[in-house]
């Protein structure tokens, strides 16, 4: 009898390969449907107009902020140190990077700063709803054939959903800007289809979908690092879940090594900076600055320069020559990423601090805090929790219509608020119509504590109403997704019931 060898290399490649026609599979459904398509080639068309039309050749005043990220992307670009940027130091760097390696890259091709951090922006922007929707289809794909799919994407709420996903005045508008918004949505979608994949997929096929949900997590710290953090917490507790009920430990498994991955790559590493002494040869002196090997050249006689030089600009004699001492600095990184630090401003006794200051200058400031009179962490915690019904409200539903004045930009935000208030109300209302014994009891749970446990940290962290409107954006795709979700499970079940 042949004996059978177990190979495992062979068994992760044909997993790996597995993996990627499954997410091309999903890709090619929803591509396959024309109405999808036309959304995403209006979608493309209008962010193309907005990028060539609109938007000014200066930082926007909607996002004041896209001129600074512009200034480090170029910054980098040029191959500086991020220690020594003079807006912020090396943090803003190491807390988004998702945004500002690629755009560093379209500089090196020659676009300008603004225009390539609003380009990246604009094509995670364009790339959330194609995440949203894999999410979508990879969990119900196995419960209805794809024609099936394809119609449930025609009814009135469907198209309601979709096209506030797609379009949603605000959400488009920072997703054209040089902001990190769209960057740590589409990292957070991207992480959620993968860890879905993997909890569909057994045994060895999870190995795949695990490690891109890891290097998913990598960029989503990367991307924001307080909302990576939320979403980190949030999916170990899944992890916990998931190995008491399937006794498994390869989902709490990923989330850990996530977390810890995500968090030392986003974390500012400690970088020493050290002087020492070279010399080049006195006739070399005007090629000194063109030529970035020169110095290196001269490494060898470093010992000599140290025990030979004083001051800059001196001039020794070695071997019959004339050299001349220049003082050069050195970055020297550790070899291991920091591994003990959380995100900033994630402490519950800075939360209060955080929102004062985000108050200072806004025409929008929220009421101010009262947890800094607090004596202790826990008192401090007891107050936190005692303004969240105020925060949460604001954060959810303010700027309101007609009552919230004092620019167009909360007139026009309040005038959007209608439309959430209205998707909010479509969430209580479909929710309360699942049962507990669904099939699709386990997403929606989850994406609804996913929600509740976002709203109510991101409203202890805002000040102001702006910002506040903005970061709420981050709520659209998983908001999204758990309605898709249970219409159109409760419209088969309906239909089902007809049909029977």
């Amino acid at each position: 009898m042949q004996e059978i060898k177990f190979d495992p290399p062979r068994k992760i490649i044909s997993a790996f390969k597995k993996s990627l026609y499954e997410i091309f599979a999903d890709t090619k459904i929803i591509l396959s449907s024309k109405l999808l398509k036309l959304f995403f080639y209006m979608n493309l068309i209008f962010r193309l107009i907005f990028h060539f039309f609109f938007h000014p050749n200066q930082p926007s005043s909607f996002a004041p902020d896209e001129g600074t990220y512009a200034r480090l992307a170029e910054y980098v670009s040029r191959g500086k140190a991020v220690q020594d940027f003079p807006e912020y130091g090396p943090s803003l760097y190491n807390q988004s990077k998702s945004l500002i390696s690629p755009s560093s890259f379209l500089i090196k091709l020659g676009n300008e700063p603004l225009d390539s951090v609003r380009i990246v922006s604009s094509l995670y922007g364009f790339l959330i709803p194609l995440c949203v929707l894999l999410c979508f289809v990879a969990v119900r794909k196995s419960k209805v054939n794809i024609d099936r799919l394809h119609q449930e994407f025609r009814s009135p709420l469907a198209l309601f959903l979709l096209f506030f996903l797609f379009f949603i005045p605000s959400n488009f508008l920072w997703s054209t800007l040089g902001l990190r918004e769209s960057a740590s949505q589409f990292w957070i979608l991207a992480q959620t289809y993968f860890l879905i994949k993997m909890y569909l997929n057994k045994k060895i096929d999870k190995l795949p979908f695990g490690l891109l949900a890891l290097i998913s997590s990598i960029f989503s710290f990367s991307s924001r690092p307080q909302t990576a953090l939320l979403i980190s917490i949030f999916i170990m507790i899944l992890g916990i879940l998931v190995a008491i009920r399937k006794k498994t430990l390869s989902f709490l498994l990923i989330s850990i090594f996530s977390f810890i991955a995500g968090n030392s790559f986003a974390s500012t590493p400690e970088v020493k900076s050290i002087e020492k002494w070279t010399i080049i040869e006195k006739s070399n002196e005007s090629n000194f600055h063109n030529s970035e090997n020169h110095e290196i050249s001269f490494s060898v006689k470093s010992k000599l320069a140290n025990s030979l030089c004083d001051f800059p600009l001196q001039v020794i004699e070695l071997a019959g020559k004339e050299f001349q001492c220049n003082l050069i600095k050195e970055y020297r990184k550790p070899l291991l990423p920091p591994l003990n630090s959380l995100p900033t401003n994630v402490y519950v006794s800075t939360l209060e601090e955080k929102r004062n200051l985000n108050r200072l200058g806004a025409s929008s400031a929220l009421a101010p805090s009262l947890c800094s009179k607090s004596v202790n962490e826990f008192a401090s915690i007891w107050c936190n929790m005692s303004e969240i019904p105020y925060r949460l409200s604001a954060f959810l539903l303010r700027p309101f219509p007609l009552i919230d004045q004092g620019s167009s930009f909360l007139f026009l935000a309040g005038m959007e608020n209608v439309v959430w208030l209205i998707l909010y109300l479509i969430t209580l209302f479909k929710m309360a119509q699942v049962r507990r014994w669904s099939p699709l009891k386990e997403y929606v749970l989850s994406f609804a504590f996913f929600l509740i446990l976002f709203s109510t940290a991101a409203s202890l962290y805002e000040g102001n109403m702006g910002t506040a409107f903005r970061h709420r954006s981050t709520l659209i795709g998983h908001l999204v997704l758990l309605n898709l979700l249970v219409i159109t499970y409760l419209d088969s079940k309906r239909n089902h019931s007809i049909a029977n």
